[in-house]
């Protein structure tokens, strides 16, 4: 039977990935149904071509879907997005949002929660209903030494992000009724563009399968993350930061590697003037082989090195710029 209100108890906000939907936003949206499926569970989409998904939303468990569907939305604007939904939310008034803990995700969620004014637990791995209110939000915390509960009592709306994977996967039954919004879409014109370190560093920045990864930490200055693009591009490596440095406004959320950003295994991890802050560590910890370069010698990161370099990074990457262009002379 269609679900004929117009709003619904559970939000899942979800995300277009090239040409399909990301799995987290699929098993967070049979999650929400085997929560609290009797008040219905809305699914919302944005982006161009986000129409096409609806049935797929709908055989996930989604009873109300909410469509943004417009060739601007093709940019992936997380600034826009974040607006986007926080007017829909403001509009219908759903207890819990929930979102996957992506580089999107957790780039929109903290967002969306600061216009609403919601509270919000991140990186979650378990969700239950205590009562028939209370968002009980599993999430592993003090580097994964113990699981906490975190239940939002101050806040009306309680939104979640939750870790890939970390929801079974949705058993599909495409014979599902369900509805249909189309949402329209107006252009926000009084956004800030933000240019990060002076560069050109582009945000989206993906570590899915890259063998090499160079890291800049709080250490650093724009002219060095400037300096390490062009590096990544020209030996064909991935360039990540550690939270500081994204903090200060060196490098965009997308590249931040850690507890809090993305966690990767690289064969070759190079760390360049960061710490060694228990949260990056955790981000990086399964590399096959850890190179550290900081002129701290008693920086935390030097524990977790297969080889420590002890210098200012200005004349570690000086002597790499003078070995690749000897290496090109070379071999013209």
């Amino acid at each position: 039977m269609i679900n004929s209100k117009k709003s619904a108890k559970i939000w899942v906000i979800c995300e277009q990935r090239g040409d399909s939907i990301a799995d987290v936003s699929l098993e967070l949206l049979s999650k929400a149904a085997a929560l609290d499926g009797k008040n219905g569970v809305a699914a919302v989409i944005l982006g161009h071509g986000a129409s096409k998904y609806t049935r797929i939303l709908a055989a996930a468990g989604a009873d109300i879907i909410y469509v943004f569907d417009h060739f601007e939305l093709a940019c992936k604007d997380d600034c826009l997005y974040a607006r986007l939904i926080a007017s829909l939310i403001s509009k219908h008034n759903p207890q819990i949002v929930l979102m996957g803990a992506t580089i999107h995700g957790r780039s929109v969620a903290p967002q969306v929660a600061a216009i609403i004014g919601a509270g919000l637990t991140a990186d979650c791995t378990g969700l239950e209903l205590e009562g028939n209110d209370s968002l009980v939000q599993t999430r592993p915390a003090y580097g994964g030494s113990l699981l906490a509960e975190v239940i939002t009592k101050n806040s009306k709306l309680q939104m979640a992000t939750v870790r890939p994977g970390a929801m079974p996967r949705p058993t599909f039954n495409y014979s599902r009724e369900f509805v249909v919004y189309e949402e329209e879409y107006q252009r926000i014109d009084n956004r800030t563009p933000v240019i990060y370190g002076g560069s050109a560093l582009k945000q989206g920045a993906s570590f899915m399968g890259a063998g090499v990864i160079i890291a800049g930490g709080a250490g650093m200055d724009a002219k060095g993350f400037s300096f390490l693009k062009q590096l990544s591009e020209r030996l064909g490596c991935a360039v990540g930061a550690s939270r500081a440095a994204v903090n200060a406004g060196l490098a965009p959320y997308s590249m931040q590697i850690g507890q809090t950003g993305t966690i990767v295994r690289p064969k070759l991890y190079v760390a360049i003037a960061i710490s060694g802050a228990v949260q990056h560590i955790a981000g990086m910890r399964a590399s096959e082989y850890t190179i550290a370069i900081n002129k701290d010698r008693n920086a935390p990161i030097f524990n977790y090195a297969d080889i420590g370099i002890v210098a200012d990074y200005r004349d570690v990457l000086a002597q790499i710029e003078s070995e690749i262009e000897h290496f090109q002379r070379v071999c013209k």
